[in-house]
């Protein structure tokens, strides 16, 4: 959700990356503290939600496209 959020929010373009750091900061500021960015996201990258991008301290994540419709279902039901 917090990819949706950022993609929907600030992203101009359909292939928008967000860095680590960023991520790992927006997940620390909704009162989540994970050691490891990439522990949390395997599942998603497993299940194709999710892609990564970079090495390291340079890593980018972006959502797919079943990623990004997966999260706007999320978000609908959420809103309701």
């Amino acid at each position: 959700m917090i990819l949706y959020g950022y993609r929907t929010w600030f992203a101009a373009t359909d292939d928008e990356e967000v860095p680590a750091t960023r991520l790992k900061a927006a997940l620390a500021a909704s009162g989540h503290r994970p050691k490891r960015l990439d522990r949390v996201l395997a599942s998603y990258l497993a299940a194709g939600l999710v892609l990564k991008g970079g090495r390291h301290r340079h890593e980018r994540y972006a959502l797919t496209m079943s990623g990004r419709q997966h999260a706007a279902a999320l978000a609908r039901r959420l809103s309701e």
